[in-house]
């Protein structure tokens, strides 16, 4: 009878043991700062650091051994004081995605939707006003945004395995430019890079095996590569 008193005890200890082995970090400095973390599986890890004013922050993650890092500040420029209000929403559900967030400066905006197993996601705002949207369902897919200046809008949709996706309005100078990326099947790559004042962006790529390139320069430049089939490749290149 002691035996089975025993082992059920082991048996319990290690159910909470190894109920409890995911892992959230948050550290919040400064007024009016936000972190919801919620995580259901195991060997999730979750990392939070939000400075300066009213940052929020939510993570979620559902599965195994997912990673999440967001950094927040509005302690940038000479006139740091006047900045706030960061946003960050991360939702992952499977196993090993991995999410990074970086926004600095005042009023930007990130959301990442993660379904499936093995994706990443980089997404890196400084400036104001900036908005990205990363929704990727599959495996492997890749997406890296990054945004500078002033009010910049980026949205990538991946579904399938091994898309990759690359959007580059970075320059401090850049203004009102809007970057729209759709791939749905396996192995496409789309590279968006945008520098100057009022550029549209719009890829979608169907099926396998596509790639598109995007650099549009100056002011006021449209783009819209539409690939429905098995190895295309497009080239898009326009300035003044």
């Amino acid at each position: 009878m002691k035996k089975i008193i025993l082992s059920a005890i082991v048996l319990i200890c290690g159910a909470v043991m190894f109920a409890q082995t995911n892992t959230s970090d948050v550290y919040q400095e400064g007024n009016d700062n936000d972190s919801y973390v919620d995580q259901i599986g195991y060997m999730n890890d979750s990392d939070v650091d939000q400075l300066g004013r009213e940052n929020d922050s939510d993570v979620y993650q559902d599965g195994e051994e997912n990673i999440s890092i967001v950094y927040q500040t509005t302690k940038v420029g000479f006139l740091w004081f006047f900045n706030k209000h960061n946003r960050s929403y991360v939702d992952q559900y499977g196993d090993e995605n991995e999410s990074y967030v970086e926004q600095y400066k005042s009023e930007n905006e990130s959301d990442v939707f993660q379904y499936g197993d093995y994706n990443i996601s980089y997404v890196n705002q400084y400036g104001t006003y900036h908005d990205s949207y990363v929704y990727q369902d599959g495996e492997g897919n890749y997406s890296w945004v990054e945004q500078d200046g002033f009010d910049q809008d980026s949205e990538v949709y991946q579904y399938g395995d091994k898309n990759d996706s690359y959007v580059y309005q970075d320059e401090w100078y850049n203004a009102s430019n809007d970057s729209y990326v759709y791939q749905d099947g396996d192995d496409n790559l789309s590279t968006v890079t945008q520098k100057g004042w009022g550029h549209n962006s719009y890829v979608y790529q169907y099926n396998d095996d596509n790639t598109s390139t995007v650099l549009q320069t100056g002011l006021d430049h449209y783009s819209y590569v539409l690939q429905d089939g098995y190895d295309n490749d497009s080239v898009v290149q326009q300035g003044n």
